[in-house]
């Protein structure tokens, strides 16, 4: 009995003991900067056109999407980065890698010509497109705007700019709005997904 109760004890011992991260990763920028690597890149951080040695783990789309979407806001990368908990040299690097972001200035913006699936209200129903021109995208974008200024207030004036108005999804197909106020109630009244839900860059 006292042999299996001192066996036991060595192997709590085992369980409890912690691991000291800070002399690991000591130990790996070291090993880093002895295979001539930077300091940045032996920390698994490489700047901006330093080579990134270990692979780094994708970002989720869904993450993608939110750190995008900061971006759009205003946001700076590192804000954006802070978001979606991943390091900005991770969010630069693969955002650079999928052609989604570009330098303006100092800063890092989302590049305006990328593909886009987006909701879109027409002939009384709800669809989901893919847009390719930021020009539709916007316009597309101001017309959902009013759709829900329009079904918060009941006021048709909401609508009147988007009458007859279209656009173009990326294979060229038309869509014209949807401005006849009872189609809209009707559409909002089906329970379809949100503009926000649908709303995604195609990377």
């Amino acid at each position: 009995m006292i042999r299996n109760t001192e066996i036991k004890d060595t192997n709590v011992g085992k369980q409890n003991k912690k691991r000291d991260y800070k002399a690991e990763y000591k130990r790996r920028v070291e090993r880093g900067l002895a295979k001539g690597l930077t300091l940045s890149q032996a920390r698994g951080h490489p700047k901006a056109g330093e080579k990134n040695i270990k692979k780094p783990r994708p970002i989720r789309d869904e993450s993608f999407q939110i750190s995008l979407k900061a971006l759009r806001s205003g946001k700076t990368l590192a804000e954006a980065a802070k978001e979606i908990r991943v390091s900005p040299e991770r969010l630069r690097n693969q955002a650079k890698a999928r052609g989604a972001i570009k330098k303006k200035g100092r800063r890092w913006v989302v590049k305006n010509d990328l593909p886009r699936q987006m909701l879109i209200y027409t002939e009384g129903q709800a669809l989901s497109i893919t847009i390719g021109r930021f020009h539709y995208a916007s316009k597309l974008g101001r017309y959902m705007a009013g759709v829900r200024r329009f079904l918060r207030s009941n006021d048709p004036a909401h609508l009147k700019p988007f009458i007859g108005q279209s656009v173009k999804d990326s294979r060229d197909n038309t869509y014209i709005f949807e401005t006849d106020p009872n189609a809209l109630y009707r559409i909002a009244a089906s329970g379809s997904e949100t503009f926000e839900q649908i709303y995604r860059i195609i990377i």
